[in-house]
């Protein structure tokens, strides 16, 4: 059985990891209406940089996958 501290250390971890997916998540159709502004922005200009060929979005590396799923025919 786990502790309490190691439980909320994977629950953190596990929340990082989704917001860290999510950012790379563009190519999604999103609910735009339940995200925030900036939030938006950020898919728009991460998926245009896929695009455009760019490999960093905002000095922030794209990774690998996250390419591949953008610029994969739908």
């Amino acid at each position: 059985m786990t502790d309490n501290t190691t439980r909320r250390a994977m629950r953190l971890q596990a929340e990082y990891e989704r917001r860290q997916a999510s950012r790379f998540m563009a190519h999604t159709p999103r609910p735009w209406g339940r995200i925030s502004q900036p939030e938006r922005d950020e898919h728009i200009g991460i998926t245009r940089a896929v695009l455009n060929g760019e490999t960093k979005y905002n000095g922030t590396k794209i990774p690998a996958w996250a390419r591949m799923i953008i610029e994969e025919p739908l």
